[in-house]
């Protein structure tokens, strides 16, 4: 089959459509036929970073659609030519974690295409647990996109953020696939949505929902008008070092920062006193919850 390969970490020159062999399907697999594969910052760590790929030649991509060519032997409740998109955390089932639902914290978690190969090949072997089928409404392209993005965000504002109606979210990176998936959910929630942006996603942003748009680029001194705003009650923070330190600070009493990742610099120290006197809570964590994306589907 083609799959688009890299052999060592570096830019996207390093990339290459090369033909690679057919997965083998074991028994509680399918194989997948892919039709769309959706693109991710972490395909863009995992080819920079030598740490996410855990051997090369690698096949990145961690979400996808498809539908189903193959069937292991103990594979039940899906059939030949079911339409499917895949759900891209894989974990071992049987810890507490995985018991509670909190696959994430699993500690042989691992996401599809940051060390298993990816979507970005024909065809893809996956264990049947982690496949659902996509509804009769929904398309294949549509499907691709969802799965890691958007239980991600789903996971930091309803669960581990717990935005109520009326509070107000922050979104620090607002031009990206957390970002924009962010904005229409905490709008969805009924919540007062704050977004930094740069200039060029700005009509972008406000075709979101979004109430109060700041172009950080012109105001690098954003977290004054964040806290003109009444400050932020729950934050999705993905940028990192650039937007940090100012995101605890508009952060209100008893707020909650959602953090999944750093798009720019890794995180800087913070100041435990302000979280002691504020009640503030941060939760840092790859966010996948299979019934969340059961949910959402």
């Amino acid at each position: 089959m083609k799959a688009i390969v890299f052999d060592e970490p570096g830019g996207p020159e390093n990339l290459s459509v090369r033909i690679v062999d057919d997965p083998v399907c074991k028994e509680n697999q399918v194989i997948i036929d892919i039709k769309f594969a959706a693109l991710n910052h972490l395909d863009l760590w995992v080819r920079k970073s030598p740490t996410y790929a855990a051997s090369t030649p690698h096949v990145g991509g961690s979400d996808g659609s498809g539908t189903i060519s193959e069937i292991g032997t103990k594979v039940k409740n899906l059939n030949l030519g079911d339409r499917v998109l895949i759900n891209p955390g894989f974990s071992c089932g049987n810890c507490r974690y995985c018991y509670m639902g909190e696959q994430s914290s699993c500690d042989s978690f691992k996401i599809m295409g940051a060390g298993p190969w990816g979507t970005e090949a024909e065809k893809i072997a996956v264990d049947a647990k982690n496949v659902l089928k996509i509804p009769d409404n929904i398309t294949f392209e549509v499907a691709a996109a969802a799965p890691l993005t958007f239980i991600t965000v789903y996971r930091m504002l309803a669960t581990k953020g717990n935005v109520q109606p009326g509070e107000t979210v922050l979104v620090t990176g607002g031009g990206g696939g957390i970002g924009t998936v962010a904005i229409q959910m905490a709008k969805a929630m009924k919540a007062k949505v704050i977004v930094l942006t740069s200039t060029d996603k700005i009509e972008a942003v406000h075709q979101l929902g979004a109430d109060v748009v700041i172009n950080y680029l012109e105001t690098p001194d954003w977290e004054n008008e964040v806290i003109n705003e009444g400050g932020a009650d729950v934050i999705i923070e993905s940028v990192g070092e650039k937007t940090w330190g100012k995101s605890i600070k508009v952060l209100n009493k008893r707020g909650r920062l959602v953090t999944i990742g750093a798009t720019t610099d890794s995180y800087s120290k913070i100041t435990v006193n302000r979280e002691y006197q504020l009640l503030i809570s941060i939760n840092c964590k790859f966010l996948i919850n299979r019934n969340n994306l059961l949910f959402y589907i």
